[in-house]
């Protein structure tokens, strides 16, 4: 099976004696691959100490924390990730083996990844991950012709700032019951998901080199500063930021 999806950011870091968030809570898939470190992961009283050659996928709209031990900081394969599928939006851990297709296929990217003539490769061999992937963990898509539909209305009206009433219409439904049935199957609001959309295509947009203002216009938005605001609050870096630290890593 082929999955859609958009690596947003990823890279391979010894993360600094400052790095941890608190109270993150994210509406990508950040995927972590641990190298060496020692760190942990809080989600309300639990608290799990993340693992050498464990692959963790962190909650998606769910608040959590993270820290680390400042002498022994970790070291870490990152990737945030929009993805077209559920891959379970609860904290998720796997032991990837040394030996293992999983395991060369991320020391592979962990390679090449720097390389700014890779960034067709990377995005080739992850999603040959994903599909190993699958054989250990439940990924689906939704099976509603209904909601398959309205995705594809998102994707082609994403400029024209979709209404609910208009996601709606376009399933055959009526609006709360809509919502409702949204929800229930990616797991957050139907204005969520055209957000995290919106800056996807932000993001695509910014990579094949738009200025800020036209991957905002792209993206819906008429005034650059609220834009600029929108996609710091969601990738955490501003569009010039973001510019600048792809560039690094891609052609």
């Amino acid at each position: 099976m082929h999955y859609r999806f958009q690596i947003l950011m990823n890279d391979y870091t010894l993360c600094p004696s400052d790095w941890g968030m608190t109270g993150e809570c994210a509406t990508f898939y950040r995927i972590y691959y641990v190298c060496g470190g020692k760190a942990w992961f809080r989600q309300g009283e639990e608290e799990v100490q993340l693992k050498k050659g464990w692959l963790y996928i962190l909650p998606v709209m769910q608040s959590y924390s993270l820290r680390h031990d400042v002498k022994d900081p970790l070291e870490v394969l990152w990737f945030h990730v929009e993805l077209d599928l559920s891959m379970g939006r609860d904290f998720t851990a796997v032991e990837i083996c040394e030996g293992e297709d999983l395991y060369y296929l991320l020391k592979s990217i962990q390679v090449i990844q720097r390389d700014p003539a890779s960034f067709e490769d990377v995005n080739r061999l992850f999603d040959i991950f994903l599909k190993r992937l699958e054989q250990r963990l439940t990924l689906y898509r939704t099976g509603s012709r209904r909601m398959n539909r309205v995705l594809s209305y998102i994707d082609e009206h994403i400029a024209d700032d979709p209404e609910i009433q208009e996601l709606a219409a376009c399933a055959g439904m009526e609006r709360s019951y809509f919502t409702r049935r949204f929800k229930e199957i990616f797991k957050m609001c139907p204005r969520q998901f055209v957000y995290t959309r919106k800056m996807s295509v932000g993001a695509k947009a910014l990579l094949e080199g738009a200025t800020v203002s036209e991957a905002a216009e792209k993206c819906g938005y008429s005034d650059e500063k609220a834009f600029t605001r929108a996609f710091k609050r969601y990738m955490e870096v501003t569009p010039g930021e973001y510019k600048k630290r792809r560039a690094c890593t891609e052609p």
